[in-house]
């Protein structure tokens, strides 16, 4: 997913759960594994989930180390709210709310020389509100601040590490800059972060919009949606099974037409397969093209320049124990001209992940090499290891 246009915080989301925590107290009373959500509507059925995801990372910039610590970047706390309902016995109606927690403390927990980060302040995140109605033979429409028609098509994988998302490497330490080996005070500057030059290049992520998802024919579903910000996205998915392997593969393309944003053209595709045996391949390729006003020259920041990605995985996946599946997933990413017209920037990252599903709890550790080339520069390696942990409810 690239970076959500759809972030606000909510104060009534505060109150909210304040008050739902009050309400739900002494619900669950009935036994020790009682789980109980009680709507105020007998219509409604309603649900709660989400998770906790935490990240510990040690950073060397080439010229100066540091370990910091925040919520994962790559997939944060949050809890959601699912409400459900049945019109007829062909169509079902559907509500979720997703609200994260400490996501915007990310933004400044990986900075490049403070000793200590800070609280944002800004604790909960909206993240998804909507509806969406499903039809048995004529598929889904979805209404409501939620994923556009293309959104994580370049983030599609088969092996269900999110912390080995594909195009997602730059997470890890998004704040923190290149630096010049010439002079170990020099930074790059804020277009040589490992946010900006390993963006992910998926399509517009979470909008208010009106999506409309086709049933699903021979695992086959077509999704098409338009967004507030007159933004128009298209998308063709497959998930099913060739040669004893599990596959998953889509393409899209949106148009934007957002005058806040130089994107006005976006393409992308990719295909993932794990193969009975634990072995699995994942690659894909996305393009830009980035028309940024006529008086920025071509070069500079946000320039007339368009944006190409391309990512390959292989990733190995075993259950070895009673714990859950043991995952390695080898990675290569690079990214061209994500902010100045000849900018190549290549990640390599090796993850070792292990899931227990006793508890609903996966733990991983994550090495990251990053090395970004522009002519003129000699920047730095940035070398990461990371600790992280996620439990669901």
């Amino acid at each position: 997913m690239s970076q959500s246009k759809f972030k606000v915080g909510s104060l009534l989301g505060s109150t909210a759960l304040v008050a739902l925590g009050v309400a739900f107290a002494g619900q669950a009373t009935a036994g020790d594994h009682a789980r109980v959500v009680k709507s105020s509507k007998d219509q409604v059925t309603l649900k709660l989930s989400g998770q906790f995801s935490r990240e510990m990372s040690y950073i060397d910039d080439g010229h100066n180390e540091r370990v910091r610590h925040a919520d994962s970047n790559y997939s944060s706390s949050r809890f959601r709210f699912h409400a459900s309902g049945k019109i007829n016995a062909d169509m079902k109606v559907n509500a979720q709310n997703e609200i994260a927690f400490d996501d915007s403390r990310n933004s400044i927990s990986n900075t490049n020389g403070a000793a200590n980060g800070s609280r944002s302040g800004d604790d909960l995140q909206t993240r998804k509100t909507e509806i969406f109605i499903t039809h048995n033979q004529f598929g889904r429409v979805w209404m409501g601040a939620g994923d556009p028609a293309a959104n994580g098509v370049m983030n599609i994988n088969t092996h269900g590490i999110y912390s080995a998302l594909p195009g997602f490497m730059g997470l890890i330490a998004a704040n923190v800059q290149f630096r010049d080996s010439s002079d170990e005070h020099s930074f790059g500057g804020a277009t040589t972060t490992l946010g900006r030059q390993f963006a992910d290049l998926d399509f517009n992520s979470r909008q208010t919009r009106i999506r409309y998802d086709t049933p699903v024919i021979a695992g086959f579903m077509a999704s098409v949606s338009h967004d507030d910000d007159q933004s128009i996205e298209a998308a063709l998915r497959y998930s099913g099974k060739v040669l004893d392997s599990k596959v998953k593969f889509g393409m899209a393309m949106a148009h934007n037409t957002n005058s806040g944003s130089n994107i006005e053209e976006m393409y992308g595709t990719q295909l993932s397969f794990t193969h009975s045996s634990g072995l699995g391949l994942t690659g894909g390729i996305a393009w830009q093209e980035d028309h940024a006003p006529q008086s920025a020259p071509p070069g500079s920041v946000g320039g007339d320049i368009d944006k190409l990605g391309i990512v390959f995985q292989g990733h190995f996946k075993r259950k070895f124990n009673e714990l859950g599946n043991s995952t390695t997933v080898v990675e290569y990413d690079q990214k061209e001209n994500m902010n100045t017209s000849g900018d190549v920037a290549k990640g390599f990252g090796v993850t070792l992940h292990q899931a227990i599903d006793a508890a609903a709890l996966e733990v991983w550790v994550k090495y990251s090499n990053f090395e970004l080339d522009r002519e003129g520069s000699d920047f730095d390696d940035i070398d990461t290891v990371a600790l992280g942990t996620r439990m669901k409810f």
